[in-house]
């Protein structure tokens, strides 16, 4: 272990350390993948935020951020498995709360959910059927929660334009109970796979 003579403080962004992982091609020794250790953060007293880079290499040899663990704990990945951030088990965004779904039942009619949070509570539906309408499906991975957290009513439920859940045409929607919630995910352009919650 080699014990460093220079004492000054390491920086944000600063590169700690760099596992390297080698291959041979047939001719030359080739740089297949790495791990890097990065300072994530203001360094403090016995304190040195850090974050994981991890590296991989294309099939055209480029080498590429796959995914990173930042100081939070929070797993970001890259390329076709990019999608929420996960933490644990999984972290969402923020949550939009005390949503009015709107009356009439119709995807036309129906409350925008929003774009940036993740989990949606809907507190009141009126009447039964009164409706929201989910953001594009872009087939980004994108993951919204859907709580109906009305007393009795049932909750319609929309994807935006000709966008479907669960194979159901759009302008028809799926329904959520009184009580109960449906997870959402978008899984490709236009298309919402769902899970209906107890």
């Amino acid at each position: 272990m080699a014990i460093e003579s220079n004492r000054n403080p390491d920086a944000n962004g600063d590169v700690l350390h760099t596992i390297d992982v080698w291959g041979k091609d047939g001719t030359s020794r080739v740089l297949a993948a790495q791990v890097k250790f990065i300072v994530d953060g203001a360094v403090g007293v016995s304190a040195i935020p850090i974050r994981i880079e991890f590296w991989t290499a294309t099939s055209g040899g480029t080498l590429t951020k796959a995914a990173t663990i930042d100081a939070a704990q929070a797993l970001t990945l890259v390329g076709a498995l990019a999608g929420p951030s996960i933490s644990g088990i999984l972290k969402l965004n923020s949550t939009e709360n005390t949503i009015t779904a709107h009356a009439g039942g119709t995807q036309a009619a129906a409350f925008a959910l929003s774009i940036t949070k993740s989990v949606h509570n809907v507190t009141i539906v009126g009447s039964a059927n009164d409706s929201v309408v989910l953001p594009a499906s872009t087939g980004g991975g994108a993951i919204h929660w859907i709580k109906n957290s009305a007393a009795a009513n049932s909750l319609q439920l929309f994807g935006l334009a000709a966008d479907t859940i669960d194979g159901v045409t759009a302008a028809t929607g799926v329904a959520v109970a009184a009580g109960k919630s449906r997870i959402v995910h978008d899984t490709a352009a236009g298309t919402w796979v769902s899970i209906l919650g107890a």
